[in-house]
């Protein structure tokens, strides 16, 4: 319900700002990626929350530095993209500084900091979250490449909140969805 909280209220601004951008006519690859990546986002975001419930923050946001990591990979892969030698340093910084967070666990071993991530399911779930989240990056570039940021960030962002709201009534307790109205009123 939180998710669908923090995507609902962006809704208004969304379609609003439709009426001032660049007009364009998307071809078949944006829709292509737009019908790829729409399901993997909602899978990411499902286990974003998942994770941010099940442990602490401190333990589960930074995993998010392993994305440029895997999009390495990826923007090779689907977009033909090579990364500097200084790019590449620069990853691997921020992914040794997530390493770090767990240097406490060194003492088991030079692998220790690692294992210790797939201790705490919250991590775990953000390294999934992570891995996912480059696949749909670079999908959204290849989006923006055949329209523009605009209709991209736009279009994608309203056809994900349709999408957690079409699935929401399936997610969560009874509960939750008894005091969406008034929780919505407290944020108005």
């Amino acid at each position: 319900m939180m998710g669908l909280i923090r995507l609902g209220y962006t809704l208004p601004w969304m379609l609003t700002s439709l009426l001032f951008i660049p007009l364009v006519i998307p071809d078949s690859t944006f829709w292509f990626c737009l019908f790829t990546g729409l399901p993997l986002e909602a899978l990411a975001f499902y286990f974003y929350m998942k994770a941010i419930k099940v442990s602490p923050l401190s333990l589960t946001v930074p995993f998010l530095a392993f994305t440029p990591g895997f999009i390495i990979l990826t923007g090779w892969i689907i977009l033909g993209e090579k990364i500097s030698t200084g790019g590449f340093w620069g990853i691997f910084l921020i992914m040794a500084g997530t390493y770090s967070l767990n240097l406490s666990c060194a003492k088991y071993g030079l692998l220790g900091p690692l294992t210790a991530i797939f201790k705490e399911p919250g991590s775990r779930l953000m390294l999934l979250v992570s891995f996912i989240y480059t696949f749909t990056s670079t999908i959204g570039k290849l989006a923006i490449i055949y329209s523009n940021p605009y209709f991209f960030g736009i279009v994608y962002n309203i056809a994900l909140t349709t999408l957690m709201a079409i699935f929401f009534p399936s997610t969560g307790d009874a509960a939750s969805r008894k005091n969406l109205p008034k929780k919505s009123l407290w944020l108005v």
